[in-house]
């Protein structure tokens, strides 16, 4: 009996997957079937099981049916056994849905066999099948008193909240299983690379991800990865306006020491840091955060520099920055639009003109590059034509901030929200315009409403604007 339970034993410890000594594992079932000679379902299980640690599948599979038949309801535990790991080695082979037809037979014969829920709730989770992989790992959490069976499904598990949007409860079951990371290394790198996949750029759940890289950090204060990680996480949290618990002295300085070790991705990180400050309406920091950036990689870091220096009214160096940007690296409305600015600002006003009707023939929607276009026109004419570009964008966007602005100033011209127009003729409408509004009237066309527009790590950057002066987004 010692013997047989050494043999066993062997088998059992293949079957975990765990490494074992293959010349013990052929010798336990050669022990088994010369000792075992009555051939119940029990030894052909057993032998089963040794045979699929091996790799030898057919075999595995005819015992397993063979140990069924033979079984023949009189022992349904061990029937259910013997389906669930028929099962295993069906799916191994692909039939995924025969596999589950397995598991489920052995459900039926078991309903508390927590190997058939991890394996039903493993093929759930694998065809997309979500609620009812859920289910079943919810059977193994609140059912079975083995740690390390808790620690795989709650770990398990949280993947499928993730999948499902259920951040908290996500992060809830990472809470349960992170002090047991010293114990067990999968934890760690398991839980960081769905945090890194489902978290970090999401306004509901970036702030549990910061305090998860803080726990990871204190846990593994060198690792790299996890620093870039919590940076990027920082300047997400902040630009979406959310409170990331540093200002941004303490952020940058963070920046600088991390860069000082680790270059991968340095003109990212000072992108971030650039729109750190700029959030916070320091454009002076922002614009050296961004050339410091630019130098690194100015294909991609061009517009924000050039935005930022649109905003410090240093119009000579941002356009040359941005008309490559436009011509070249990024050339869609947004860096158009950019362009107008700083052609207005050197007094290039036909380039301005041009730029803005770039950037609408890009963009038609683009709502404020033609409230701008109309701008340009009246405070450099012709004034017939800003009328006409104003009468088109109060028809196509009465909502916005601009166009009430508009029907303040120009309430003899334009009316009410709703009213019909006084005058369909441009000229018309401009000299009557004339009589009701004074010549010193200007529009300012880097006033426009507050907007925001974050795009992720992997696209270009876009500036954050939160002045109220230069908008850059749609």
């Amino acid at each position: 009996p010692k013997l047989t339970c050494a043999y066993l034993s062997e088998i059992n410890l293949a079957m975990r997957r765990k490494d074992f000594n293959r010349e013990r594992v052929s010798t336990a079932i050669a022990f088994i079937e010369a000792t075992r000679t009555d051939g119940g379902s029990d030894t052909l299980y057993c032998r089963a099981n040794g045979h699929s640690a091996l790799g030898q599948p057919d075999e595995a599979k005819r015992l397993y049916r063979e140990a069924i038949r033979l079984a023949g309801g009189e022992n349904p535990h061990l029937e259910a056994q013997c389906w669930k790991n028929l099962g295993s080695e069906i799916e191994q082979e692909g039939d995924y849905t025969e596999a589950r037809r397995c598991y489920e037979r052995a459900l039926i014969l078991a309903p508390q066999l927590m190997e058939a829920h991890m394996a039903l709730a493993t093929s759930h989770r694998d065809a997309g099948d979500l609620e009812a992989a859920l289910h079943h790992f919810d059977q193994v959490v609140w059912t079975v008193d083995d740690v390390i069976l808790t620690l795989a499904a709650r770990g398990r598990r949280l993947e499928v909240y993730f999948r499902l949007g259920m951040t908290d409860k996500a992060f809830d079951d990472i809470a349960v299983i992170l002090p047991y990371g010293d114990r067990h290394p999968w934890i760690f790198p398991w839980c960081a690379q769905l945090v890194y996949s489902y978290a970090r750029t999401s306004d509901s759940s970036v702030a549990r991800a910061i305090c998860f890289w803080d726990a990871f950090l204190r846990m593994h204060p060198k690792d790299q990865n996890v620093q870039k990680e919590r940076l990027l996480c920082l300047a997400y949290a902040k630009m979406h306006e959310q409170n990331p618990g540093v200002d941004y002295q303490r952020y940058l300085a963070d920046v600088s020491a991390f860069l000082a070790e680790e270059t991968t991705d340095a003109a990212y990180l000072w992108d971030r840091a650039g729109h750190w400050a700029q959030v916070d309406g320091n454009w002076e920091q922002a614009e050296e955060q961004y050339r410091k950036a630019y130098v690194l990689e100015p294909d991609r870091y061009g517009y924000c520099l050039g935005t930022a220096l649109n905003y410090l009214k240093r119009f000579d160096e941002s356009l040359p920055i941005l008309l490559e940007q436009a011509n070249i690296h990024q050339p869609d409305a947004l860096s158009w639009f950019q362009v107008a600015i700083a052609q207005e600002g050197i007094g290039d006003i036909n380039g301005c003109k041009e730029s803005y009707h770039r950037a609408l023939a890009m963009d038609p929607d683009y709502d404020l590059a033609m409230f701008n276009l109309g701008g340009v026109y009246w405070n450099h004419g012709p004034k017939t034509e800003a009328i006409r570009v104003w009468k088109e964008a109060l028809t196509r966007f009465p909502s916005h901030p601009l166009a009430e602005k508009l029907r303040r100033d120009f309430s003899q011209v334009f009316g009410e929200y709703g009213a019909e127009w006084p005058f369909t003729n441009p000229v018309q409408l401009c000299l009557a315009g004339d009589t009701a509004i004074s010549d010193a009237w200007q529009w300012h066309p880097r006033s426009g409403p507050r907007r925001r527009m974050i795009m992720s790590r992997k696209t270009f950057c876009r500036c954050v604007v939160d002045s109220g002066e230069v908008t850059a987004a749609r």
